[in-house]
């Protein structure tokens, strides 16, 4: 009977374990397009996945486009001083009265981008697409408080 107990225990773990890896990297995986549209910005950003679906809505209402689905290279919870110095190289804008311990969310993202102009009905000509690594930085406590900027993409290299 002993023996039985351990063994099922034993299963049991395995099973727990194999997914708590699994869920930890869904995020990684595409997110769809209708997932990304129908994010509500009331949602509190409490784990990776929830951080990369709001850094791909942040980054769909901005001017730096996707053209295909972005890898996802990185979506980690840090504090606002390392995300800066780790990865940031030239943030687009930025909240500077955040103190340097403020936990956010660290987003990654590798891909084929495009900035298109500010004004549709302007007559100018979008820039050419650009591959590069697109970063996102969130709030823990206020994700209307995000930072984003492009660098060079050396992550993992």
């Amino acid at each position: 009977m002993r023996m039985h107990f351990v063994a099922l225990f034993s299963c049991l773990m395995a099973i727990v374990t194999s997914c708590s890896f699994a869920d930890d990297s869904t995020y990684l995986t595409p997110i769809p397009k209708a997932t990304i549209s129908a994010y509500t910005w009331d949602t509190p950003v409490s784990d990776k996945l929830q951080a990369v679906i709001y850094a791909r809505a942040m980054l769909n209402t901005s001017r730096l486009q996707a053209i295909n689905d972005p890898q996802v290279l990185l979506a980690e919870e840090t504090t606002l001083d390392n995300a800066k110095k780790q990865r940031l190289a030239q943030p687009a804008y930025e909240y500077e009265d955040r103190q340097d311990d403020t936990y956010v969310w660290l987003v990654v993202f590798e891909g084929t981008w495009q900035l298109f102009p500010p004004d549709p009905e302007h007559v100018i000509a979008p820039e050419l697409p650009f591959h590069a690594c697109v970063l996102v930085i969130i709030d823990k406590k206020d994700s209307t408080r995000i930072e984003m900027g492009t660098a060079k993409c050396t992550l993992g290299k």
